[in-house]
């Protein structure tokens, strides 16, 4: 066989992998989740006016989360037999979520958004406890020189959304490593005790020398059984490419009116205040619905003799 007759038959020697079309790629992306799933999430009024403005949702860096257990597979130190220490910084600053819940009006929800670092005539604590000048507890109320009520913070809104329409948005198909970049999943809840043995056990050697990133991914939906009433649900960007981005916030694009399917107010604001985000909502090109939860509000329960 001469040289010609080898290169005609080169393309006949390799297998070649047939590209899967994005709902497959979606599925075999997708943990633990039926993804036609109502999810809610919870965010500022101020947030909420920048994504429709933008058409855009943002995800965020573990970086600016308070819990020490978030990306616990990537907080833990590596010795190699020489001794060396590696970490997982580098992987850290390339990974961002978006929180979502299949609760619906959680009490614990609307408290648990504030973040501690709320910008208001105080700082939120989200412990409840009051330091001031300048801490807020997360009840939007406060007995401090001056009884400040703290409008930022019961200023907050819920979003409503599907699986479907989220990963959708986010997955792009067209990306060098779409298979390992974008993910959608429940979060599953474990002991301290377990997440100790993962590390220690199989996982920890995996994460040593890595084959792929899957197993690595999986991780990210691991939390502890003390945050299990989140029910939690989280979009997974990992940007996989060498090329530093260094950025707290990753934006990706949305359809404001087919991503949102609802728009809920905190319980805690009044009718007035309703009716003024309403309208600059709907002045923003939001064409959904709108209301206010209900959670505080009592029915009138008649008991007749």
């Amino acid at each position: 066989m001469d040289r010609t007759d080898k290169i005609n038959k080169l393309p006949h020697c390799f297998e070649i992998k047939p590209k899967l079309s994005k709902d497959l790629c979606i599925e075999r992306n997708t943990i633990n989740l039926n993804l036609s799933l109502d999810l809610y999430h919870i965010l500022s009024y101020e947030n909420l006016c920048l994504a429709l403005k933008s058409q855009q949702l943002y995800m965020r860096n573990p970086s600016m989360w308070n819990d020490p257990y978030e990306t616990f597979s990537l907080n833990c130190k590596i010795i190699d037999p020489s001794g060396n220490v590696c970490n997982f910084d580098e992987i850290k600053k390339n990974i961002y979520y978006q929180c979502w819940s299949k609760n619906g009006d959680s009490e614990a929800l609307w408290k648990v958004d504030c973040l501690g670092k709320v910008d208001c005539p105080g700082k939120v604590d989200c412990l409840g406890k009051i330091d001031c000048p300048g801490k807020v507890d997360c009840l939007g109320k406060v007995y401090c020189p001056g009884k400040v009520r703290c409008p930022d913070n019961v200023k907050r809104v819920r979003i409503k959304s599907r699986g479907d329409k989220l990963i959708k948005s986010l997955y792009n198909i067209d990306h060098q490593f779409h298979d390992k970049s974008y993910f959608i999943g429940s979060v599953d809840y474990v002991s301290e005790d377990l997440i100790e043995t993962l590390l220690k056990g199989a996982m920890g050697q995996y994460l040593c020398s890595p084959q792929d990133v899957y197993l690595f991914i999986r991780t990210l939906f691991i939390k502890r059984k003390a945050f299990e009433y989140e029910s939690e649900v989280r979009l997974v960007y990992y940007r996989c490419v060498h090329a530093r981005y260094n950025k707290e916030l990753f934006p990706f694009k949305i359809d404001i009116n087919e991503v949102i399917e609802e728009i809920t107010f905190h319980p805690k604001l009044t009718e007035a205040e309703c009716r003024k985000m309403e309208t600059q909502i709907k002045a923003l090109g939001y064409k959904g619905r709108v209301n206010q939860s209900e959670l505080y509000k009592a029915k009138d329960i008649v008991i007749y003799e």
